[in-house]
């Protein structure tokens, strides 16, 4: 069962094609992400011969219909959105967010090249956030080589400023800052804002919080409207 929607940030499935803000995938701005561009083939030949269903959805609600319904042996593949949708159909309960304290001390790293990470880039230094932030610089180096730059620099500030929370904008970022902290795991603890996901992870002799977001996806504000919900403050 393949559902790959994120109805609130525009990502929709309909005749088995993704669609971003109404456009298909391969139209839309995600296409120039340079690391690692979607793939546009057919799904359900891709994945043969296992047997695949790629419903439609245009909403939240589409779904929760879809798991709610679905056989009990389906394999799930999807984002976010499913996850809650499967954890409403089985009863789960939501617990409140409460590991963010407020006044915690944080360091944004942005190192999407996605059109929308820009624009949240903006925001940040708009509110204020511009000393806590760190963000992929704009040349034609190779991608590759500016993302491990960006991390090794997040590394030395991390160390200096000592931070209570990294909150990390793209996931090829958040994988080399991983691995440039020398990190060997993390332990997933929830969703403090929809599409965010915080983790904590040990490091020297610290723990850190660990929040990171996909770069192309998110509402123009949405990292000014997490530090602001928690009252973060800017690590200098």
């Amino acid at each position: 069962m393949l559902a790959p929607a994120a109805p609130d940030e525009g990502r929709t499935v309909r005749d088995g094609r993704v669609l971003v803000d109404g456009v298909g995938l391969e139209d839309s701005n995600p296409m120039n992400d340079p690391r690692s561009p979607p793939f546009i083939g057919d799904l359900g030949a891709a994945l043969a011969p296992l047997p695949v269903r790629i419903p439609d959805a245009d909403d939240q609600d589409a779904l929760d219909r879809i798991a709610s319904t679905a056989p009990s042996d389906a394999l799930w593949v999807g984002a976010a959105r499913l996850a809650g949708a499967l954890a409403a159909a089985g009863d789960a309960l939501e617990k409140p967010w409460s590991t963010i304290g407020h006044g915690a001390r944080v360091v944004f790293v942005v190192g999407s090249a996605h059109p929308r990470a820009e624009v949240q880039i903006k925001a940040l230094e708009e509110a204020g956030f511009g000393p806590a932030l760190l963000a992929r610089p704009a040349c034609r180096a190779d991608p590759l080589t500016v993302q491990e730059a960006l991390a090794a620099h997040a590394v030395s500030v991390i160390d200096i400023r000592r931070p209570d929370i990294v909150a990390v904008s793209g996931g090829e970022t958040a994988l080399a800052l991983i691995k440039a902290l020398r990190v060997g795991s993390l332990r997933v603890l929830g969703q403090p804002m929809l599409g965010i996901c915080a983790a904590t992870m040990a490091y020297g002799d610290t723990s850190l919080l660990f929040l990171t977001k996909a770069g192309g996806f998110g509402r123009e504000a949405v990292l000014v409207d997490l530090a602001s919900k928690f009252g973060l403050r800017v690590a200098i």
